[in-house]
């Protein structure tokens, strides 16, 4: 059974009101939930409160308001329209601006980018469509025919959405990565090591200092120049 057939087993299971059915889906999709509320609301807080109203509205539902088939599809734009409801009612503006690189990206990136701990602060650098396919790519398990279809957007926008979306990630990771590693390796020298010497020459020691700085600043300023490059983007 793969967890397209788990997800819709477990939503089944909600129309017999059972409390166990009803702990057991929230445990499962919590984080699936959470990961796109986030990417259209761009706000941990407000992605909570949404995630806590869509599992209470969830639950209120009868039976013959479930769907017959196309299970993950419907609790998408159900999750949709809770989280657009939701910022209409607090006056969220829409950005749909966003100006970067086209650049196909394997699954083991992908993957690497996944398990960042920094997955949610890297995210919200990217425009609210861009957030709504990699949540749905990487935290739901879609397929882009699946997010074409929940997004109402034709499959090819979708791919190339996310490719872009995944390289502009690994931009901003990768980037942030070396300085980080710089910094590191710089703090950890041996005090000798920190004083020129006929090992460790003045050029080579002003050569790694400088190289920790101008990672560390290029890193910080890619990171913020990325959301302002794409406001002022007339591109799509």
């Amino acid at each position: 059974m793969n967890d397209g057939d788990d997800f819709v087993n477990h939503l089944n299971r909600l129309t017999s009101k059972e409390a166990s059915a009803y702990e057991d889906f929230i445990a499962l999709y919590t984080k699936m939930t959470y990961a796109y509320m986030y990417g259209i609301l761009g706000n941990k807080e407000d992605a909570e409160d949404v995630v806590q109203e869509a599992f209470l509205k969830l639950y209120m539902l009868d039976k013959e308001q479930f769907p017959s088939r196309g299970e993950k599809s419907w609790y998408y734009k159900f999750c949709t329209n809770l989280a657009r409801d939701y910022r209409r009612k607090i006056k969220f503006t829409e950005n749909l601006d966003e100006h970067i690189l086209f650049l196909a990206v394997d699954d083991e990136n992908i993957r690497a980018i996944e398990s960042e701990s920094t997955y949610f602060s890297a995210v919200s650098g990217l425009s609210e469509i861009d957030r709504n396919i990699v949540g749905l790519k990487l935290m739901g398990g879609l397929k882009h025919r699946e997010i074409a279809e929940i997004l109402e957007k034709p499959e090819g926008t979708i791919r190339w959405r996310y490719m872009r979306a995944i390289h502009s990630l690994r931009i901003i990771l990768g980037s942030v990565a070396v300085a980080v590693m710089s910094w590191v390796a710089l703090l950890t020298m041996p005090p000798r090591a920190m004083v020129p010497s006929e090992r460790v020459s003045q050029a080579t020691f002003l050569f790694i200092v400088l190289y920790a700085l101008i990672t560390l600043s290029l890193g910080s300023a890619l990171y913020l120049s990325i959301g302002s490059i794409r406001r002022k983007s007339k591109i799509l």
